[in-house]
């Protein structure tokens, strides 16, 4: 194919997935799509903040789904301009998620998976008000509830929430900390889905029978449709499962 008539082709497009490519052969790429609307990096490769601030500065995008953001990337990011991305899924860590976040003001929808262990310290101090956000799916691991806590007051236009997760702290076995998270959402929240896992040893937990009684008798859990269920015994661990997928009433 001619070179002219290949960079014609590649100026129209509006869709575009990346498999395995290096973030300095990315960039001139991305470079030359003015219509790009779509974008999909699928990349364990080691990244640049470079790559990200191009992405950033398509003013075209509307929807970025990038796995595995975490390596390499540099944060803060050079770029000042803000993006129309309205969907973002992505893979990375906690410690970069406020600073990414920032620059998407206009984030309708949010994938995020913080599966990769991380640091939450500084995560819960960075993360911005997002008032256009619709709908979150969130899977995290070895989180603190007060982490979810921030991630929760940052949305509160939220309509759909997916959580998915695996944490030792233990306030999240406890049903007022579930109160204090939801209250706030309950008035515009039309769906909620919930699968975590909590892990304890079984010195710190020692009457589960007891944990489950106080969780099914609050009325607020009982509202909500939020279930735990008995646990099951690893050796010297113990597994309870919160789980709810609750619809409420139009």
């Amino acid at each position: 194919m001619p070179p002219l008539l290949l960079l014609t082709q590649l100026q129209s497009l509006t869709t575009l997935t990346l498999i395995e490519l290096h973030a300095k052969d990315m960039i001139p790429l991305l470079k030359q799509l003015p219509h790009l609307s779509y974008l999909n990096i699928h990349n364990h490769c080691k990244h640049s903040k470079a790559l990200i601030t191009t992405v950033l500065k398509k003013k075209t995008l509307k929807t970025f789904i990038f796995k595995s953001l975490t390596a390499g990337l540099e944060l803060p990011l050079t770029t000042q301009n803000t993006s129309n991305i309205e969907h973002l899924s992505v893979q990375m860590g906690s410690d970069s998620l406020g600073v990414l976040l920032c620059h998407l003001p206009k984030l309708r929808y949010l994938n995020i998976d913080l599966s990769n262990p991380c640091s939450f310290k500084n995560a819960m101090s960075d993360i911005p008000i997002m008032s256009c956000i619709t709908k979150l799916k969130l899977e995290i691991h070895h989180f603190p509830i007060s982490f979810v806590n921030q991630l929760f007051k940052s949305v509160p236009n939220l309509q759909y929430l997916h959580f998915i997760g695996m944490t030792s702290d233990k306030k999240c076995i406890d049903p007022f900390q579930w109160a204090n998270l939801l209250s706030s959402m309950i008035g515009y929240l039309n769906r909620i889905k919930l699968n975590l896992h909590c892990w304890y040893l079984i010195r710190e937990i020692p009457d589960c029978t007891e944990v489950i009684q106080k969780f099914r008798k609050n009325k607020f859990i009982q509202q909500l449709d939020i279930q735990i269920y008995h646990p099951l015994l690893f050796g010297e661990s113990v597994s309870l499962r919160i789980m709810a997928n609750h619809k409420y009433p139009i």
